[in-house]
């Protein structure tokens, strides 16, 4: 199934786990942090199914191309629907470019890193960086 996410560099759990658990519709929702073998980087899965935790821990190894679970469906974190965000953050938990991967292979990219993205409500207008990728399966 398309919606099947894969590990796009090998690496270790570092987190995993609800973002918020009191309030499950909030940031990253349900989201996995696997750091790469070396410490530099760490990826973060997000919005990913609860299911996962089911089998996966902290301390668990990944090799590039395994799968890690599937994108929440129905939706989890703060979103507008079912999707997977994918986000590279260096050793000092900063967000930086990610090089151009397929976490969903034959899946399609729907929105790019952003750093200066506005987002505008009725109580105005701010800069909330959108910082990773976001990845749906190809319909």
């Amino acid at each position: 199934m398309a919606s099947t996410v894969y590990a796009v560099e090998s690496g270790v759990v570092a987190k995993i786990g609800w973002e918020n658990a009191n309030d499950t519709g909030t940031g990253f929702g349900f989201r996995l942090h696997i750091r790469t073998i070396d410490g530099s980087r760490t990826w973060i899965y997000a919005h990913m199914d609860p299911s996962i935790g089911d089998r996966v821990y902290e301390g668990y190894v990944f090799s590039k191309g395994e799968e890690i679970g599937r994108y929440g469906k129905p939706a989890n974190g703060n979103t507008t629907g079912p999707h997977l965000h994918l986000e590279l953050r260096n050793s000092s938990n900063i967000p930086i470019d990610q090089p151009t991967v397929e976490p969903i292979p034959g899946g399609k990219m729907t929105s790019g890193r952003n750093p200066s993205r506005s987002i505008c409500t009725n109580n105005g207008c701010s800069i909330s960086p959108h910082n990773g990728t976001d990845w749906t399966e190809k319909k």
